[in-house]
């Protein structure tokens, strides 16, 4: 059950892979297909293996098999149950991941944690009473604590088709960085103990100048066994870390229409040039753009009560990007943004498409307005039109019908086109938040309610969260 595989990342990488992904999807299925009649089984598990799962040893066609525990001498244990680590993003400056261990960009109060497990090979209950691991440079990056948990029962043999043998998962109990002491865990015979170590980073401008911390990949346990306390020290090549310089941040002063702007490893003025250009997202939350010659893979994040934040980083390059707190475009009982009403279907849809990137090419078609209205659509927004000209809109967050990928997923908050009030009401806001914010609102049929300035926010059946605003539309439709 052994296996080695990355810790989560934790940046905006795995929403633009995502949704990269998913674009994509069909011409892997397809693919997928061929290689499953050709009988190329074992190529199909490794296809569709997703990023953190554990790396297997195949056994003959499609036969997972379940890796060896690694001995490590004498004494009760051996290393089994799997390994978490590895760099997080190259945001950070982490590199390298790999069974040899990885490197890692120094950020201050940057909060790193791996973990490994170890397994009870004796016929007698075994007590883990302590653990001390390699703290070369506290004042640079910490060993603030080692916590030990006890992993559930292993899992039995699949008895899918097709899978052997083999099992789909790792037994590790692993949890976010905690600076808990170490507590004693009682071992049973044959069960495994998630070790886990957290570290903190702290004075990172001290790595200047090409200087770096190497952390050794080894651990010493301390456990009774027989009624006397013994030590072992464990082997750990693979938790093995590097601490170099990390990205150097900046701020910068927010370029039109945002709120606030960091840049790492990039000048203030390259950013401020890119930013605006590769607003618009191709792909409504992720986007590829070049500006100067310098390509930015960009991503965005955007959901009920959250500030619409957008990051690009050069893809042979992460540690450079920017980060920018966008203003979400407002909407009132005269616009869109700066799309005022009665602009034409031409003016409508280039200026929204820069606002808010690529609209959905083929919406669902609305008959029940008649031929005189039509709607053009971006993922949760529908600006209508009458006769050619923009009139008003419907912002829902389902969709209409509810929106789903190509996957026949519902989109989430993050896929949605960040829109606010002019007073800052949203999708996901509580009435009593418009009530704070508007003073009096009229009641509108069986939930909905209207704004002083005319636009009718709806509320979840049940509950007390807006999931639509509208203004101008046709009925309710």
């Amino acid at each position: 059950m052994m296996a080695y595989i990355r810790r989560p990342p934790f940046s905006l990488e795995p929403l633009i892979r995502e949704a990269k992904r998913r674009m994509r999807r069909r011409r892997v299925l397809v693919a997928v297909a061929v290689v499953a009649l050709a009988g190329a089984a074992a190529g199909t598990a490794l296809a569709l293996r997703g990023p953190n799962t554990p790396r297997y040893d195949l056994v003959g066609p499609s036969r997972p098999a379940r890796p060896p525990a690694q001995h490590i001498g004498s004494g009760p244990f051996v290393l089994n149950g799997g390994f978490v680590g590895g760099g997080e993003s190259g945001l950070f400056g982490d590199s390298g991941d790999g069974p040899k261990g990885t490197s890692l960009g120094c950020i201050g109060r940057r909060h790193y944690a791996h973990a490994f497990g170890i397994q009870n090979r004796s016929h007698a209950p075994v007590t883990l009473v302590g653990a001390k691991g390699a703290n070369p440079s506290p004042q640079l990056v910490d060993l603030v604590a080692i916590q030990l948990r006890l992993s559930p029962p292993q899992r039995r043999p699949s008895t899918v088709p097709n899978l052997g043998s083999g099992y789909s998962g790792m037994d590790l109990v692993y949890k976010h960085w905690s600076a808990a002491p170490t507590r004693p865990l009682t071992l049973p015979p044959g069960r495994i103990a998630t070790v886990q170590s957290n570290y903190l980073m702290h004075d990172c401008a001290a790595l200047a100048s090409g200087r770096k911390v190497v952390v050794p990949g080894s651990l010493v346990l301390r456990y009774r066994a027989a009624g006397r306390i013994h030590e072992k020290t464990v082997p750990l090549p693979s938790q093995r870390f590097v601490v170099v310089a990390g990205p150097t941040k900046r701020r910068c002063t927010p370029v039109a229409g945002s709120a606030s702007f960091v840049t790492a490893d990039t000048g203030c003025s390259a950013a401020r040039r890119a930013a605006p250009a590769c607003h618009p997202m191709s792909h409504n939350s992720w986007g590829v753009c070049t500006v100067a010659s310098v390509v930015w893979d960009c991503g965005s994040t955007a959901g009920p009560g959250a500030p619409y934040l957008e990051t690009c980083y050069q893809p042979h390059r992460k540690s450079h990007w920017f980060r920018i707190r966008w203003n979400p475009p407002t909407l009132s009982n005269k616009a869109i943004g700066d799309v005022r009403f009665g602009l034409p279907r031409k003016q409508v849809v280039t200026r929204l498409s820069k606002l808010l990137g690529t609209r959905l090419p083929n919406p669902p078609t609305n008959r029940a307005c008649g031929p005189g209205f039509a709607e053009v659509v971006w993922q949760h927004l529908y600006a209508e039109l009458r006769h050619g000209r923009l009139v008003g809109f419907r912002y829902i967050a389902g969709g209409w019908p509810p929106t789903r990928d190509r996957a026949g997923k519902h989109l989430g908050a993050s896929a949605r086109p960040p829109l606010v009030t002019t007073r800052g009401i949203t999708l996901g806001s509580t009435l009593a938040q418009a009530r704070a914010a508007y003073g009096h609102l009229s009641p509108v049929g069986t939930n909905g309610w209207e704004t002083p300035d005319g636009l009718i926010l709806y509320l979840d059946p049940g509950r007390s969260r807006i999931s639509e605003i509208k203004y101008g539309t046709c009925g309710d439709f």
